[in-house]
């Protein structure tokens, strides 16, 4: 994008991309490896096996944390190169009930 903020045609050529990309991971990925929370998450959401590495520690991923490791430069030895999709189901009930309230 070159304008700040974007116009409405930028954001829905955005939208339209990043719809593409997920439907992408939802055909295509078997597994992915990633530093981002914000394509781990709906990753894992969608039942994909999801490996987070990242350079160091960073507070926003302690949700993320907290159903997968977050691995760092020091522990990449102890990486699951196989990992089994997450059941979020859970934590999907969870948040529907918290909505809820």
């Amino acid at each position: 994008m070159t304008n700040f903020p974007p116009t409405a045609q930028q954001c829905a050529e955005a939208e339209r991309y990043e719809q593409a990309l997920l439907n992408q991971y939802r055909t295509e990925a078997t597994l992915v490896l990633t530093p981002l929370h914000h394509v781990a998450s709906p990753c894992m959401a969608m039942g994909i096996p999801v490996i987070v590495c990242r350079h160091k520690s960073d507070p926003r991923f302690s949700f993320l944390q907290k159903l997968i490791p977050i691995h760092l430069p020091g522990d990449m030895e102890r990486i699951d190169w196989d990992p089994a999709p997450l059941d979020l189901t859970s934590v999907r009930d969870n948040l529907l009930g918290w909505t809820k309230e």
